[in-house]
């Protein structure tokens, strides 16, 4: 398989993964932010 047809074939699926990426990185961040809340209010 050429190296061209691979990325226009799995564009879409590549942006998919990279959404999913970016809300995993999202709620990663949340995790974070309701830790250090949560450590504050101990």
């Amino acid at each position: 398989m050429s190296f061209s047809s691979t990325v226009y074939g799995s564009g879409n699926m590549l942006f998919k993964e990279r959404k999913e990426i970016l809300m995993g990185l999202i709620k990663a961040g949340i995790g974070a932010v309701g830790g250090v809340l949560a450590d504050q209010w101990k």
